[in-house]
């Protein structure tokens, strides 16, 4: 054994026992004696080579002379300690060497000493034996309670999945309790003040009251504008219509977001379908206008287009749903109002998506 590393390794194996040592002799004599013995060897006569070694390879148990040069025994197992606490520890020693070894006991969390000279059957080999059996049950018990940790995480993380949705469901009943208290007390005022048109103002309220109720429970998806402009002209097609959004450069079309998608969409349908009924729109083709602008982590997504009022009620209608609207709208962290541009009337519905990063 001319090295001063020398390996008896079996692949089907997985524990393996280091011997240092810097007599030739000592270590070739145990490489005899442990010819046969079922786990992997590693030899070392120059304890420098041994935390190179701990860095590369899983050690299970290390076997150390202690008076040797360079680097004794007593300090090689307080580094071996440091660096792997899991490994098992065995001092080999002469009784001149025991004031080392009991310090060994005291600081290097010595498992066993073997003095010598030793008995290979009664002495040596049962030792090896039980400190590769501890290191087992430590390895199995250390990976039990790794399992028992990660079930634990993902019962939390299931739990407070199952309390965020609560609290989520619970939020949205609530909003749609105060909803419903906005919309009642704005009928009640209207019916006061115009009770002929009621049931017109009702047919409005509940439109966009129906924006919100059908959005939940809130589910966030990445979507692209090329997907909505998608998704407009499929819903749009069964009523004859045709939609467009322009405003923006094709890199912007295909960005990816993510928020509450349903409910911009049926946001963007119930404000169409208030604007065909009250502006009496005949036209065919929907022409939508949107910008998008940068705030920071989010987007903000700006939806404009033309109305075309031919009475003073009906701008009185539009009026009226426009402020409803918004209080559903203000959920999506924006807005929906009707604005006066010169002498053209045109809505604005103005939301905001988080930006998707790699």
């Amino acid at each position: 054994m001319a090295d001063e590393i020398t390996r008896d390794i079996n692949e089907k194996h997985r524990v393996t026992v280091m011997f240092v040592d810097d007599e030739m002799m000592v270590l070739k004599a145990l490489r005899r004696a442990l010819r046969k013995e079922p786990f992997n060897k590693i030899y070392v006569n120059d304890p420098r080579k041994v935390m190179d070694i701990f860095e590369r390879e899983e050690i299970a148990v290390i076997v150390t002379d202690m008076k040797m040069p360079h680097i004794d025994g007593l300090k090689l197992l307080k580094m071996v300690k440091e660096g792997y606490p899991d490994t098992i520890k065995i001092v080999l020693s002469g009784y001149t060497q025991l004031p080392q070894v009991l310090a060994a006991l005291n600081h290097g969390d010595l498992y066993k000493f073997i003095t010598k000279p030793w008995d290979m059957a009664d002495d040596f080999l049962p030792i090896i034996h039980e400190a590769i059996e501890k290191y087992e049950k430590l390895m199995e018990r250390k990976k039990l309670s790794f399992n028992v940790m990660q079930k634990n995480q993902m019962y939390k993380k299931l739990l407070d999945l199952s309390k965020n949705k609560e609290t989520n469901f619970q939020l949205e009943i609530n909003k749609i309790k105060e909803l419903s208290e906005i919309m009642m007390q704005r009928l009640r005022d209207i019916s006061l003040r115009d009770p002929i048109s009621i049931s017109r103002y009702i047919e409005y309220y509940e439109n966009a009251y129906n924006v919100w109720l059908y959005s939940i429970p809130r589910n966030d998806l990445e979507f692209s504008i090329e997907r909505l402009e998608s998704d407009f002209k499929k819903i749009f097609s069964k009523k004859n219509v045709d939609i467009e959004i322009g405003g923006l450069e094709k890199e912007e079309k295909r960005q990816v977001l993510y928020g509450n998608y349903r409910l911009l969409l049926n946001a963007f349908i119930a404000i169409d379908d208030m604007i065909v009924e009250t502006c009496k729109e005949s036209i065919q083709k929907h022409s939508v206008v949107v910008k998008m602008l940068n705030q920071e982590s989010t987007k903000a997504l700006i939806f404009m287009n033309k109305l075309e009022f031919e009475s003073k009620d009906e701008k009185k209608y539009m009026d009226e749903f426009s402020k409803f609207m918004n209080e559903v709208i203000s959920n999506l962290g924006g807005s929906f109002e009707i604005l006066k541009v010169e002498s053209q009337y045109y809505y604005r519905l103005s939301t905001y998506f988080s930006i998707k990063t790699d």
